[in-house]
């Protein structure tokens, strides 16, 4: 019994590390913080009137090959990145209203689209 008991539990030890090992060579939680601090960087130092457009295919094949279809979110002065997990968040300070798009509502895959429209009152 205590033989066993060994075993099941080397298993589930070696089970846990193989995910972390594979999550961590992924990359995804690296990205995420990536991409989330690169949007709110562009989005403080968007004027009002501002187009912004990010090529996020590299992040889109991540993000689909863990079966997450819309990964980016942007709102309530934080921008969310999920490629994996529960995503990381990342707060901006401009005061203006974003308008965001994913490229393929506008026939171009592999693209975000943002605007950064008049100050929110």
């Amino acid at each position: 019994m205590g033989n066993v008991l060994f075993i099941l539990l080397n298993i589930a030890f070696f089970a846990l590390v193989i995910y972390f090992v594979r999550d961590a060579a992924s990359g995804a939680g690296m990205k995420e913080k990536i991409l989330s601090k690169e949007i709110a960087l562009m989005i403080n130092a968007a004027k009002p009137g501002t187009s912004i457009e990010i090529d996020i295919s590299a992040y889109e094949k991540i993000a689909k090959k863990n079966g997450i279809k819309n990964f980016i979110e942007i709102g309530s002065n934080n921008v969310t990145v999920t490629l994996s997990g529960k995503g990381f968040v990342y707060p901006y300070f401009s005061m203006n209203k974003i308008e965001y798009k994913y490229g393929e509502e506008q026939g171009l895959p592999g693209f975000l689209y943002m605007k950064a429209s008049e100050v929110k009152a």
